[in-house]
């Protein structure tokens, strides 16, 4: 039988992994680009704004 896991424990696992996945887009950025997996910087058009 599984020991129980700690919810806390299971928060804090899914929080670093999370983080980790945000820099390493930041940190590979120039190549996603290449690859056309992220959108470049366009500029948004006007209406999709908020007023």
């Amino acid at each position: 039988m599984a020991a129980p896991t700690d919810p806390h424990l299971v928060y804090a696992v899914i929080a670093l992994l999370l983080v980790f996945g945000i820099l390493q887009v930041d940190i590979h950025r120039d190549a996603l680009l290449k690859l056309g997996v992220m959108i470049g910087h366009e500029q948004l058009d006007s209406r999709f704004l908020g007023p």
